[in-house]
């Protein structure tokens, strides 16, 4: 699913991640960068002559809770905080709800 979409100097990066953690940036297109994530990562990758590193943090129990940073070339272009999905929120919830009442029911 895609979290954002930011214009930089007529460059479309965009930031995708799935329910699963699978973090993926797409640079005018094309991906550049694919990679697991749960509490945030670090993807780096080099377009023509210019160095890219986009930082994800995930801020758990808040509401805007991704942090994403993008510098070029080691100067931060970009600093924002995007929303979850509520989506993704709910079905890790319930999974957590469930695990807790698997792991209450065995007897060690």
């Amino acid at each position: 699913m895609k979290y954002t979409e930011i214009e930089i100097n007529q460059n479309k990066i965009e930031f995708h991640n799935s329910i699963l953690g699978i973090e993926k940036i797409i640079f005018n297109e094309k991906v550049v960068s694919i990679k697991f994530s749960i509490l945030g990562t670090i993807h780096n990758f080099k377009i023509e002559q210019d160095d890219f590193k986009i930082t994800t943090k995930y801020q758990l129990f808040s509401w805007n809770n991704v942090e994403l940073i993008i510098e070029r070339n080691n100067e931060k272009i970009y600093d924002k905080y995007i929303p979850t999905n509520t989506k993704h929120r709910i079905i890790w919830f319930i999974i957590g709800i469930v695990i807790g009442v698997l792991i209450s029911k065995i007897d060690f």
